[in-house]
């Protein structure tokens, strides 16, 4: 688990939104220009390797949304917690 992106209960408390990151998914830029930003945009603190998954509270079903694809990271669920925003560059862009 990513302990410096927030972990998110949807308003009625069913769901848990969080990010974790898959280590092997990680790779070291030699390039100086990218040490701060990769190539996509991503800040060096959201990292990459990323995904954001969601958990039911009540049956402990867990889903991760984001299918390794790209990185994504600080979910958010809306005030009626019928949508989950969060941060991603899947579409090599941040």
């Amino acid at each position: 688990l990513r302990t410096d992106c927030p972990v998110d209960l949807s308003p009625d408390g069913r769901f848990v939104a969080y990010t974790a990151r898959d280590e092997t998914r990680r790779a070291t830029e030699t390039d100086e220009r990218f040490r701060a930003f990769s190539r996509t945009g991503v800040s060096s603190f959201a990292g990459a390797g990323n995904d954001v998954f969601v958990t039911d509270t009540k049956t402990g079903a867990t889903q991760n949304l984001t299918g390794g694809a790209g990185t994504s990271w600080t979910a958010s669920w809306s005030p009626d917690g019928g949508t989950l925003a969060f941060y991603s560059d899947r579409d090599n862009a941040a």
